[in-house]
This record gives structure tokens, sequence and C-alpha cells, in this order.
């Protein structure tokens, strides 16, 4: 399945009538990424937000104002609720960002002013402002991500919008600004604390596939700026020559490492009116960078593809990280690793490779989960006993490295006595510590 891996609203101040409704517009996009090593077909992902979120207006002339959450308004169009996003097919390791499928996009969004004198003119009406004040600043905010009607991510801690400053505030007037894009990276970090933009954000590695599991709340950034990286890998280039963890690598901070280029870092949009799905931001699919290996033929071929299988690992090491004060972004689980719901990602099931040292003790290895499983369709268990010569071909090839014959004997008086050339019977024995292929 595609997963969202950045997503993008756009509010756009639009105009206050002689009525005195302010209006405003609504606009909303996801990056989506296929992480496998397989091409998606067409398909459909449902994003839930439910913006709950404070914003300011204020007149400048009259020095009057409030302040209302964005959910409260009248839609004049559209509604709170899912939202469809139709996505392409994708190529491995494809990033597209796709706009709502589900119309209107944008919607439009209506507050009525309770005093007349606030709209008696034009001068009272183009000195109206709009902006998501710092002092109303929170992470109320939740989004839920669906795959049909399977729930692929959420954000369990919030979701921090980008609240401005006094000198941001949006005008109606085309010669100011009148808009700006909230943006949050997916999977990527936690931003604990009262503030997005002061608080320390707690990386987590960039792995979409958490946020599922992630218990932080979603990290804002700038749009704009050389933040936001539309169409292709995410890297904040503003922040990567003093902060490197700032950049989705998974060659250097998953646990599975990957390959990361530079010809897959997304576009870096200079203006709030910079649609990220710009074709300009778009990047040339890598495609055999892929960070995932899906099988999606319905049969296993062989009992170790459970080594494939995604891992949450919500653990916590800076023993492990490259990064200082960044015990997320681990890379070999440490005798020290400690349990931690703000991280998580990047590794799937140590099954035919070394395990994690933290789970090397007997009943933690991911390779004893070989023990609960077949790899044949007919759901044949590992018999005690057998044939070599006769055996189903699935039971031969699913049979996983390290383990050995232990002998092969004739199997009736009959066979004994013919030639040496009869089926035998083998045993197989799993060794007590199956954690990698025997070279």
């Amino acid at each position: 399945m595609p997963r969202p891996n950045e997503l993008f609203d756009r509010i756009f101040f639009h105009s206050v009538t002689t009525n005195g409704l302010i209006r405003i517009r609504l606009t909303d996009w996801i990056e989506v990424w296929n992480m496998g090593n397989r091409q998606i077909p067409a398909t459909t992902v449902t994003i839930e937000n439910d913006y709950n979120m404070i914003i300011s207006f204020t007149n400048t002339l009259l020095n009057v104002g409030f302040k209302t959450n964005l959910n409260q308004a009248t839609f004049e169009s559209g509604s709170l609720g899912k939202r469809d996003f139709a996505v392409p097919a994708l190529l491995p390791n494809q990033y597209k960002v796709v706009p709502a499928s589900t119309t209107p996009n944008p919607r439009s969004l209506a507050w009525q002013l309770s005093q007349t004198g606030w709209y008696a003119a034009k001068p009272i009406i183009d000195n109206w402002r709009l902006w998501p004040s710092s002092n109303d600043e929170t992470a109320n905010m939740r989004f839920k991500a669906y795959y049909g009607s399977t729930l692929i991510q959420e954000s369990k801690g919030g979701r921090w919008p980008r609240y401005l400053s006094d000198s941001q505030k949006l005008n109606i007037q085309p010669v100011k600004p009148n808009q700006y894009i909230f943006n949050n990276p997916i999977g990527f970090a936690s931003q604990d604390g009262s503030s997005a933009t002061s608080a320390k954000p707690w990386h987590s590695g960039g792995d979409p596939r958490a946020q599922l599991f992630l218990s932080g709340a979603l990290r804002s950034q700038n749009y704009t700026n050389k933040y936001a990286s539309p169409g292709g890998r995410n890297w904040e280039s503003a922040n990567l020559s003093e902060f490197p963890e700032s950049e989705v690598h998974p060659g250097k901070f998953w646990g599975d490492a990957g390959h990361a280029v530079n010809e897959d870092r997304g576009g870096l949009p200079s203006s709030a009116s910079d649609d990220p799905d710009n074709p300009s931001f778009e990047t040339t699919a890598q495609t055999n960078n892929f960070v995932m290996v899906r099988n999606d033929t319905g049969v296993m071929t062989n009992i170790c593809e459970l080594g494939n299988i995604y891992d949450p690992m919500q653990w916590s090491d800076q023993d492990s990280s490259p990064s200082p004060g960044q015990p997320g972004l681990w890379l070999n689980l440490s005798l020290n690793a400690v349990p931690d719901t703000r991280f998580g990602g990047r590794n799937t099931l140590r099954i035919g490779r070394a395990e994690h040292p933290r789970f090397t003790n007997n009943g933690l290895r991911a390779s004893q989960l070989l023990d609960l499983f077949t790899a044949t369709t007919n759901y044949y268990p590992y018999p005690t006993s057998t044939n070599s010569d006769t055996a189903l071909i699935g039971i031969v090839k699913s049979v996983p490295p390290g383990w050995r014959e232990e002998s092969r004997v004739r199997t009736t008086p009959a066979a004994r006595a013919r030639s040496t050339l009869v089926p035998a019977v083998f045993r197989l024995i799993r060794p007590a510590t199956l954690m990698a292929p025997l070279s």
C-alpha cells in the first residue's frame, strides 16, 4: 500500500463580505511513498483530520477581534470528516504528492461577524487579518489515515500546525500575505513540549509505518525556507548542516540500513503559493533503493520470509545512535536499550540475520517464531521424519538455513534389502541458535 509520508494543508484568507461573512479556503494534499520493491497499482488512501486548532481574526483599524476553532466554521462547501486521495500507480521507492479527490478541494469555510460596525465600510473590511497566533499554540489536532477500512496511521499525541507571529498575519489584500501552508512529515519526529517551534524534536528516523504506533505529537515544520520537501525524500535542507538527523536517511539512521541519494530528495518550495504537487518538485524514482520487501503472491517460498515482516521496535538506545541526544535513532539495540513509545520503525524481524544484542536470550529471539509457522500452502507442519526423495517440494524449499539432516535410515526391512537408491528418511534438527544463514 502507499504510505502517507507528508501532510500539507493550506489556509487561504479569501474575503470579508459586505454582509459580514469572513471566508477562508482550506486545501489539502498528502505525499505518499511506495516503500516496497514492487509497483503499487492505482488506489485510494483516506485521511481524517479534525482540524482542532485555534485561529484569530483581528481588525487593525478598529482594534477588535475574536478567536475561534477552525473546526467550528460553517462549511459553505465540503465538510469535516474523511477525505479520499486518489493515488496513481507507483514504482518501487516512488514518492507522489496528490490533492484530495473528495470534492470540493478547496473547501469554503465562513464565520459571521457578530457586530455590523465590524464590516460597515470597505476600509474596515480591508483591515481584517487572520493568523493562528503562537499564543494559542497546541497539538490538539488529530489525524488518521486509512487504507480501505484499515487504520494505517494516526497521531496519538496530536498534530502540531504551524503557528505564526504577529508580523505574519494574513491579509485579504493581494499585495500582502494571504495564505500559508502547515506541513507535517510523518513517522519522522515527535515534538515534545508546549511549542512546536521551541520544543526539541525526538527523531524516529522517518519510517511512515511507525506512525500507527508513535505516542508523541506529530512534528510541524515550515513549508518554505528549505524545510518542507514535497515530491521526494524528506530532508530539511535548512537544518542539514547543523542537525544531520533532520534528513530521513535509511543509510545512516535506520536499523535496517538502506540507500539514499541526493537525486531522491524532495523539492524546496519558496512560497506558500507554491502547490506541493507542483511537478517541478517531483523526483525520479530510484527504484533500486526500496526499503521494504513485499511478497504479494500469496505464497511463501521460504519460512525465513518472516524476516521481511515489519517490527515496530519502540525502543530508546543512545548507546547505538549515531546522533547525540537522539536515542530513537538506534542502529542495533544494545543491552542498555529501554522501551519508549516515542520511537519506532526502520526494522523488520531479525530472522535469517544477526539478532539485536538486546534480544539474544532464549525466548526473545525473533527467529524462534519459526517454531510457530509453516511455509506450505497445505499447512503441513515440519514432520518429525521426512522422506527427502518424496517430500512435497514446498517442504523441502521451506527448510530454513541452519537446519541439518540428522540421519538417513531405511524405512522397512524390504527397503533395506533393495538397492541403495531407495528413498531414505532424514530428521530435521533445528539449531539451538538460529540467527543467520550458515555460510
